[in-house]
């Protein structure tokens, strides 16, 4: 009955670790996703704030060598690999606790830091040796339908580009050359019909906020099989050191 119980959780621990496998992969990809996002969109931003991507790759990475550690201490048998692998998996716990109350905590920290510097890169918008921010705030404005930071007045308040009133063409609804010229000094209602007036610090808030859900509940579940995780091995290497002294 014992070595069926014990069969039936060495199973369970390959199941397992499939499933961090793909959890792994999961955590990788997102943190790609965000370090693309941030590359992309966010290039002209230097904030430790932003730097979250990296830590998910590398707890992606650290699960798919724990996964390792899991399989081999379940097929050997081995008491120490096996709670080698829980331990970790109770540090790689830890870390996403952390890193998920550290984004919680300065969330509000990231939205003031980052709403300045991109007021910043309005400022070099257009000039020599600031070819990237340009770049940059041409293709997020045309991407996500927006102007500015908060809204398109930002470029007739915080730069030198709009201060006779132009804003890049690019925030344009049907970009075409000089179609954002004065309309900085148009109302809204008046703006509203040539240009996309929302801000992008908006655009890009509304989109993060959008898969908020997905990714609570995709931790979660993490979080979730990782206690399982820890149970399980517990429980094999326990019993593994019994039978071995049992014998």
């Amino acid at each position: 009955m014992a070595t069926c119980c014990e069969n039936i959780l060495k199973y369970a621990i390959f199941l397992l670790n499939f499933v961090f496998f793909l959890a792994s992969v999961g955590l990788i990809s997102i943190g790609a996703y965000l370090e693309y996002q941030k590359s992309t969109y966010l290039s002209f931003l230097d904030s430790p704030y932003l730097n979250t991507s990296i830590v998910l790759i590398i707890i992606g990475v650290v699960m798919l060598v724990v996964s390792f550690f899991g399989c081999c201490g379940a097929c050997t048998e081995n008491k120490c690999m096996l709670l080698t692998y829980a331990t970790l998996l109770v540090l790689i716990t830890l870390a996403l606790i952390a890193v998920s109350i550290a984004i919680y905590v300065f969330k509000d920290d990231v939205k003031v830091v980052i709403q300045k510097q991109m007021k910043d890169g309005l400022k070099n918008y257009g000039n020599d040796g600031y070819d990237g921010v340009t770049q940059t705030w041409n293709m997020i404005q045309s991407d996500f339908y927006c102007c500015g930071v908060d809204s398109y007045k930002n470029w007739k308040d915080d730069s030198d580009f709009g201060k006779s009133g132009d804003v890049p063409d690019e925030c344009c609804k049907t970009p075409v050359d000089g179609c954002g010229q004065g309309i900085g000094n148009q109302n809204e209602n008046e703006a509203d019909k040539t240009i996309y007036t929302k801000g992008c610090f908006t655009s890009l808030e509304e989109t993060i906020e959008s898969n908020e859900t997905t990714a609570i509940g995709f931790g979660v579940g993490v979080l979730f099989l990782l206690l399982i995780g820890v149970i399980i091995a517990c429980c094999v290497g326990r019993s593994v050191g019994e039978s071995r002294n049992y014998v």
